[in-house]
């Protein structure tokens, strides 16, 4: 039997909380922040200018609106 104080507790702990999508897209005008097109709200998603995997927030300032195609082409690379 293991000892309670050996087991680590993972519990996710986000200080900025992530903007809905509903609330990106009427922000950004329902158009995609990569080609300019208007994107319906069925294929529109949320992308982070600079990826979380390289350090980025979840901070609306760091979120724009993206089409599901350009969000997959884009992946997590920096675009200026």
């Amino acid at each position: 039997m293991r000892n309670r104080r050996s087991i680590k507790r993972y519990r996710y702990s986000s200080k900025t909380k992530k903007i809905p999508l509903r609330t990106l897209y009427a922000r950004d005008n329902g158009v995609c922040a990569w080609c300019g097109k208007e994107v319906p709200f069925y294929l529109a998603t949320r992308d982070h200018r600079i990826p979380k995997s390289k350090g980025g927030s979840n901070k609306s300032s760091n979120l724009q609106l993206m089409c599901f195609l350009c969000n997959q082409l884009k992946g997590n690379a920096i675009v200026a």
